[in-house]
């Protein structure tokens, strides 16, 4: 089964937040669910961690997160129907 996950600088551009975040939310977030190989090798999140991790954190950012996670989810679907 296709399986999607989402790293730091890519939830922290969606959720209209500085690259900065995206550092600091990784160190505060488990160890990566996947590394994706590459020339800049990256950890990734599937999207159920990062709902436990926005529901850890105060609004404005919680609400921001979530409603990014909420279009993910969308893509996601979107996506699995494409290919499946």
């Amino acid at each position: 089964m296709t399986e999607f996950y989402y790293g730091v600088q890519e939830m922290a551009r969606k959720a209209d937040r500085s690259a900065s975040s995206g550092r600091q939310w990784a160190q505060q977030l488990p160890a990566p669910e996947v590394v994706m190989v590459s020339s800049r090798p990256a950890g990734g999140w599937r999207l159920d961690t990062w709902k436990k991790f926005a529901d850890a954190r105060q609004e404005p950012l919680r609400a921001d997160l979530l409603k990014t996670i909420a279009k993910f989810e969308e893509e996601e679907l979107a996506l699995y129907r494409k290919y499946h």
